[in-house]
């Protein structure tokens, strides 16, 4: 029985194109599916407990993902560069994206930030140009240095009134 995808498993399968994890999966390690460019369907299972950073960075053709319940960190570099994600279904578990999680997704469009969110990385969003309304959820207290930088779509943004740090350059360009 898997419990775990190591650091790198699959990393460079250029061929890839469709994956279903087996449940019971606790954990993805870094880098684990990166730079699979044909990948474009992967069903993560219930009861996945961790993601390392940039599982799917580099991911080019993948186009939606729903995150398990019980997620509640996407860290770095997650979904980096992945060109045709338009669609990423967050758990009401998540309370943390890091750093450049989804940063140069420029088709990611379809987002809604779970209420239990409480903290956007820097440059988490950088360079997502489809994105035109984010509601920021109400336990966000800190969004980092230039998080939704060069997003040159965003017409609209609501801020919590609990939101303590706000960037420099957070919504700039």
């Amino acid at each position: 029985k898997v419990t775990s995808i190591e650091k790198n498993a699959f990393s460079g399968c250029y061929a890839l194109q469709t994956v279903t994890l087996p449940k019971g999966l606790a954990s993805l390690g870094q880098n684990a599916f990166s730079g699979c460019c044909a990948l474009q369907t992967i069903t993560l299972p219930k009861g996945l407990a961790s993601m390392e950073q940039g599982v799917f960075s580099e991911c080019c053709a993948l186009e939606s993902i729903v995150i398990p319940q019980g997620i509640t960190k996407l860290k770095a570099n997650m979904f980096y560069n992945c060109n045709a994600l338009t669609s990423v279904t967050l758990p009401n578990t998540m309370k943390y994206i890091e750093q450049y999680a989804f940063a140069y997704c420029e088709q990611l469009s379809d987002l809604v930030l779970p209420e239990s969110l409480s903290w956007i990385g820097e440059e988490a969003f950088i360079c997502c140009n489809s994105l035109q309304t984010i509601k920021i959820p109400e336990e966000v207290i800190v969004i980092g240095k230039y998080a939704f930088h060069y997003c040159s779509s965003l017409e609209s943004v609501d801020l919590p009134a609990g939101l303590r740090t706000l960037g420099s350059g957070a919504f700039e360009g």
